[in-house]
């Protein structure tokens, strides 16, 4: 036998030693197993022999590649499953279900039960527990913890001297017992920041550590985390000096099923790799249900994961992680993120109703990828989160998905968002075939109107595609934020409320600011009367932002395609106001594109019987022109039979018209009727229902009308927004050096 020969055989010999001689299947049964028996077993056998009982035992035992962990069916452990082993390739450790007659999949629950309740004398249930708990259940539903104030938010006085001093105490809330409670603090439309309160000093709230952004004046907060708040029924708090937990309920009595949450982490996936697990239930988890960290070839599928107190799915330090087919849901923080991670794929999934739970924190999205490359996201359905949708960072593939009603709780928001990090270098990401539905149209979180958008293209964003999607119902369709080389083709953007594609431009010293070098191409938009096809707020009017080619645009009840101004500021921005023809003569956009003009049909609010109805007196006007240039002037004969209009002419800077009060309360389903002609054929009149005091914010309309030679005449429906305090001003703009005459104003509301 030759030397090569018999080397080969040693070789094989030392493989088939180092291989498994099988692949074991180990099985556990929370109700019938025991830790003393060897696992191999599925049911306890007449010799003594069968299944192991706990979670504890199966995360200690040393798997081998091609070992299967299978948990019984129609189980529950309160306790974490740890997985630490490796397999291969060829031969992964798998984790998934067994049983016959599966109604109900392997479950593990994070939480324990709570025993031992006292009834005090103020009504509060007390229990005695050894470690803060994270989250309360009751009768399994999330259970908030006590807030003060109980239904709404304190308001900072914005006088911070030291850093850390945010308010003033505000009346009403104890003067003393407040040192160690949490501050809830919304610093940013985009963020609530939580700190500890110190000492109070000088009848002031100090915080422990100063926020990341200042607390400005009227910032809100709220507090929870003392026992003084707990006053009304179905919440809780735990008090660190007594250890007790206290709990009041609706109508007094013992306490029912509670649990709270005690482990960190339902299932925790540490330094494996090739790891497979499929079919498991995670609940009620203290931070995150799913924890993936330093691990590879990692794939969940068929997984529900719900109730957990930070993320449903972490993914830490790992590369080529797979979730597939799982639903999570009701995550406090975001449904599934990724840390510091490449070659990740989410796909298929349900994440719903993640970061809004309960009373408001903070949220980056549904799906996070931002911190990770190599991503695909395809094919999930994202409902209900409470910022962000979908948030993607570099080389990332966003395909196919469906977001509806993003950005529930914080704003300047997108359902689909990407972000360069202040890195210039290009994302090279696509974003396609996506269908998103819906953003929070509240506005009053703000003063003023919030900005939340279907595909949200922010500082920096360069190298994206985005292309074939359909968005509507939001604020805006596809907004770009100081983003430049992006290609926006082939989308249809309908019915978002205030414009379908709109370019803001705020930061002119960052590189790449001046949003130039996009392409806009071949998309449809389809928008109504109070609405824009392109929105335009820009530092430099100069700059050609991005090239408009083969669009297509559907006016309904109006003529307008375009905006364009410079940011807000004051009252005094003369805006330009586009139709199809102006922008095509005057900006050299869309020369190959097309415009559809559809009539507007009534709103359905006048097809009842109005319960209000204004009608503006032409004498009831006040004009307002910041240098006294512009001019208001009363006519008797208009022509064209129009007998009463009113004449608005800017003269160096812009000029106002303000209607009298009007006394509009939130919930009103109203509509503005105005007729308007102008010398010119595309003169812009802003129209804006506001508030008749600082901060002049709008109350639900915001818009703008052009007018032509001949007389206009439209009908502007909108729903009064929590703003309103039942005196309202209609208010209308034009421009400098324009002139428009106004005739027939009335505000109808049911």
């Amino acid at each position: 036998m030759s030397r090569r020969v018999a080397g080969l055989i040693l070789a094989g010999l030392i493989l088939l030693c180092a291989a498994p001689a099988f692949a074991q299947d180990y099985f556990v049964d929370s109700d019938h197993g025991d830790d003393a028996w060897s696992g191999k077993a599925p049911q306890a056998a007449a010799g003594g022999d069968g299944p192991w009982k706990t979670l504890r035992k199966a995360s200690v035992v040393k798997l081998l590649p091609g070992d299967t962990l299978a948990l019984r069916c129609d189980t529950v452990w309160r306790e974490p499953l740890t997985l630490i082993r490796s397999g291969t390739a060829e031969q992964p450790i798998v984790v998934r279900a067994y049983g016959t007659n599966c109604a109900a999949a392997p479950m593990i629950d994070a939480a324990i039960p709570v025993n031992g309740w006292t009834l005090r004398p103020d009504g509060n249930l007390a229990a005695v527990i050894d470690f803060t708990p994270g989250a309360v259940f009751l009768n399994g539903d999330y259970l908030a913890p006590a807030r003060y104030p109980r239904d709404s938010d304190l308001l900072a006085d914005g006088m911070n001297r030291s850093g850390k001093d945010f308010s003033a105490i505000p009346d009403g809330v104890p003067r003393r017992d407040l040192a160690q409670a949490t501050v809830h603090l919304r610093t940013v439309d985009w963020m609530i920041e939580e700190r500890q309160l110190d000492e109070s000093a000088n009848g002031r709230l100090v915080l422990d550590r100063p926020t990341r952004f200042p607390a400005g004046k009227d910032a809100r907060f709220y507090l929870s985390g003392k026992p003084w708040m707990l006053t009304y029924p179905n919440a809780w708090v735990f008090d660190n000096q007594t250890g007790e937990l206290l709990l009041r309920l609706a109508g007094g009595g013992a306490a029912p099923d509670v649990e709270i949450a005690r482990f960190d982490h339902g299932l925790h996936i540490a330094g494996a790799e090739h790891v497979r697990v499929d079919g498991l239930r995670v609940s009620h988890s203290r931070l995150d249900g799913v924890r993936v960290v330093n691990s590879k070839h990692v794939e969940l599928s068929g997984l529900v994961v719900g109730d957990s107190g930070r993320d449903g799915v972490a993914v830490v330090s790992s590369e080529n992680v797979s979730v597939v087919q799982s639903s999570i849901e009701r995550s406090r923080q975001d449904g599934l993120s990724a840390v510091q991670s490449k070659g990740l794929t989410v796909r298929n999934n349900r994440i719903a109703h993640s970061g809004v739970v309960e009373p408001p924190a903070n949220s980056l999205a549904a799906i996070n990828m931002e911190q990770a490359t190599g991503v695909l996201v395809e094919g999930n359905t994202v409902e209900d989160s409470g910022y962000i949708g979908i948030r993607f960072h570099r080389d990332a593939r966003i395909l196919n998905n469906t977001v509806e009603d993003s950005c529930q709780v914080l704003s300047d928001c997108g359902a689909i968002y990407s972000w360069a990090n202040n890195d210039p270098f290009p994302l090279v990401s696509e974003v396609r075939g996506n269908h998103v539905v819906g953003t929070r149209a509240d506005e009053s979180d703000n003063a003023y109107r919030p900005y939340n958008s279907g595909i949200y293209l922010d500082d920096l964003s360069n190298g994206v595609v985005v292309a074939d999607n359909e968005v509507s119902q939001c604020d805006s369709g596809i907004h770009v934020h100081n983003g430049f080389n992006l290609r926006i083709e082939h989308n249809s953007l309908s019915q978002n409320r205030r414009n379908q594609i709109y370019f803001s431009f705020g930061h002119p010293t960052r590189a790449g600011s001046t949003l130039t070098g996009n392409r806009i191409e071949d998309n449809t938009l389809t928008y109504g009367p109070v609405s824009l096809g392109v929105a335009i707020v820009s530092r430099d009017p100069d700059v050609r932002h991005g090239d408009f080619k083969r669009n297509h645009y559907v006016a309904i009840g109006g003529r307008a395609v375009a905006y364009r101004t410079e940011p807000p500021g004051t009252e005094t921005r003369s805006p330009g106001i586009y139709t199809f023809d102006r922008w095509r003569s005057q900006r050299s956009q869309d020369l190959d594109g097309s415009f559809e003009a559809r009539p507007s049909p009534a709103p359905a609010m006048a097809k009842v019987k109005l319960r209000r109805n204004f009608r503006s007196d032409p004498q009831a006007w006040d004009a307002w022109s910041p240098d006294g240039s512009g001019t208001l002037v009363q006519h008797k004969a208009c022509g064209d039979g129009v007998d009463e209009c009113m004449e608005l002419r800017g003269g160096k800077v812009v000029v106002l018209a303000i209607s009298r009060p009007l006394a509009l309360l939130p919930g009103m389903v109203c509509a503005v009727h105005l007729q308007t002609r102008s010398a010119d054929s595309d003169t812009p009149l802003q129209v804006r229902m506001r508030r008749n005091q600082q901060p002049f914010a709008d109350v639900g309309l915001f818009t703008q009308v052009l007018s032509g030679p001949a007389w206009s005449e439209y009908l502007l429906p909108f729903t009064v927004n929590r703003l309103a305090r039942g005196q309202e001003q209609l208010e209308l703009k034009v421009n400098a050096g324009r002139m428009v005459r106004v005739s027939g104003v009335g505000v109808e509301c049911r």
